[in-house]
């Protein structure tokens, strides 16, 4: 009953949109075309008075058609966080998302599909044009959302319709080496399969792969150096991920690998740790 009476409210919500987007504006032009023709023959005062009364009564329809479009827009992160695809269709191919506006912390529906890990919701939003990397008031994109919430097929559609997850080197690499340094091996593989670069690094220049050896994880350290980190990369102490293991008495199966890789990495393909240059600025109040 909840749901049919929501489904009907909508019915006539939209209905009003759809069809006072044009009445609004016929009813704005015939308010100001009848008080300019009246005001000409009318004494002063008495035209003044009707020239108030036609801007109230456009300045009320304006407040009625932002009322609508917020109700418009609530509906929207509500049917996309249900899943409710259907539903979500028959809005969007009725109000473009242009005219959708993002809620109070600057999420769109798709943010909200994407962390609920509506799939066919995410698919519709991206092809009815949905932007992908819009970014929110926690500085999150609905690929970031997919990520935390662990969603992988909605991290794949997203990258495929080039979604990113709008972060800088530095960061990337503390996202990264916190994941490694509490062991989140599903989420590491979620940012490396959203791209992010694994030879970021931390402020101490410490990649996840340092993280990984110090930890002692060696299927982490496995999955890191087959995304491409650089086992010869050298945090603040010129220490690399295979001395960090070795230093922490790790097993030798875990020391060989880092030792191995190391000696197998040619000089010339070897990156240091990605730096960028707002790492060491003072966070601001909105960043903040």
């Amino acid at each position: 009953d909840q749901a049919q009476t929501v489904h009907q409210y909508a019915d006539i919500l939209l209905t009003d949109i759809r069809q006072g987007t044009t009445s609004d504006q016929k009813l704005k032009i015939e308010s100001q075309r009848m008080s300019l023709e009246a005001s000409s023959v009318m004494e002063p005062a008495v035209a003044e008075r009707l020239f108030e009364a036609t801007a109230s009564i456009i300045e009320q329809i304006e407040r009625d058609a932002q009322r609508a479009t917020h109700e418009l827009s609530t509906f929207h992160y509500h049917v996309a966080a249900c899943g409710d695809v259907k539903e979500l269709k028959r809005l969007v191919d009725l109000v473009p998302l242009s005219q959708v506006h993002n809620d109070y912390d600057h999420r769109s529906a798709l943010h909200l599909a994407a962390a609920c890990g509506r799939l066919d919701c995410v698919a519709l939003l991206l092809s009815a044009g949905g932007d992908a990397n819009q970014v929110d008031r926690f500085d999150r994109t609905p690929l970031m959302e997919a990520v935390l919430n662990a969603h992988d097929d909605i991290i794949e559609l997203l990258r495929a319709h080039g979604a990113e997850l709008k972060l800088n080197a530095h960061r990337q690499g503390m996202h990264l080496c916190q994941a490694a340094s509490v062991g989140d091996l599903p989420l590491i593989s979620r940012y490396l399969a959203a791209g992010v670069d694994p030879n970021t690094s931390d402020y101490d220049r410490r990649t996840a792969l340092h993280i990984a050896a110090a930890e002692g994880s060696t299927l982490m350290c496995r999955r890191l150096l087959e995304a491409g980190a650089n086992p010869r990369a050298k945090a603040r102490w010129d220490n690399t991920p295979a001395h960090e293991a070795k230093r922490c008495g790790h097993s030798r199966t875990l020391c060989d690998l880092l030792f191995e890789a190391e000696a197998n990495t040619n000089l010339d393909d070897t990156t240091q740790p990605a730096e960028d240059s707002t790492a060491d600025e003072e966070p601001t109040e909105e960043s903040a």
